[in-house]
């Protein structure tokens, strides 16, 4: 979802930032209201213990909405959907839909993880644990150089995930009309297979989400656009873990 917001347009529109004169010192240096790689990591922590924090709210509920998990799915990816979508076309409204993406998130995710851990018990731990480990490599081979960020890159991977979203969409809305999508959710060398794909798509977002975060600190990016990139970072790493998640599912099936 995040690749609505963060793509190679992002910073086209944006201006950059401009000087603010401290009121009654006409005269006193001015300071940059601008955005910083170390706002957007504050931004992107705040918003996900959020998250965090409505998941286990969420995982609360869990065993009352087992009964229409698809229902829950479908109203979930609507919702964060069309919060990404608000975002993506009103970046100065991040500072707003930014918490309440994360609370809608945190919740949604909460919930599909309990449903998980009731058939698989101690698999959310797990699937954690992949999750902060593969955001942990991506950062170092990001930082290191030892992927580069090219327009070609963030092409295809935005292709790719787009592609996806669209596989999704339809299965959920297929399985409401009680079409079984047997091949998403079955442990057959063909399922497996899917979500390990998914799963490096996933991983390859984090990659564009680095970039754009440096190019926007770069390019002196106005403050809002630090919690623009803090959502589309922190939708990221939660579709991550979902699907690390299913794939810990079909792997331990």
């Amino acid at each position: 979802m995040s690749k609505q917001m963060l793509n190679e347009k992002t910073f086209a529109n944006v201006e950059t930032y401009q000087p603010i004169t401290i009121p009654g010192r006409p005269d006193a240096p001015t300071r940059p209201a601008a955005m910083t790689v170390n706002g957007t990591i504050g931004r992107a922590f705040f918003l996900l213990i959020l998250a965090v924090a409505m998941g286990a709210v969420g995982w609360s509920y869990g065993d009352q909405m087992s009964g229409t998990v698809w229902t829950v799915m479908l109203v979930g990816l609507l919702a964060l959907f069309g919060l990404s979508i608000l975002t993506a076309f009103k970046p100065k409204l991040a500072p707003f839909t930014g918490p309440v993406y994360a609370v809608v998130m945190g919740f949604w995710a909460g919930a599909i993880s309990f449903g998980y851990n009731e058939l698989y018990p101690g698999i959310v731990m797990q699937a954690m644990f992949a999750t902060f480990s593969v955001f942990a490599v991506c950062l170092v081979f990001y930082l290191t150089g030892l992927v580069k960020v090219t327009d070609r890159f963030v092409r295809v991977v935005i292709v790719a995930t787009g592609g996806i979203f669209v596989m999704y969409l339809v299965a959920i809305v297929m399985q409401l009309f009680g079409v079984n999508v047997t091949f998403l959710d079955s442990p057959s060398p063909l399922g497996i297979g899917l979500s390990v794909v998914i799963c490096i798509v996933a991983a390859l977002n984090l990659f564009i989400d680095f970039r754009w975060i440096d190019e926007g600190a770069q390019r002196g990016a106005p403050t809002y656009m630090s919690w623009y990139s803090a959502f589309g970072l922190l939708a990221t790493l939660i579709w991550l873990y979902l699907e690390i998640l299913r794939l810990l599912s079909k792997i331990r099936s």
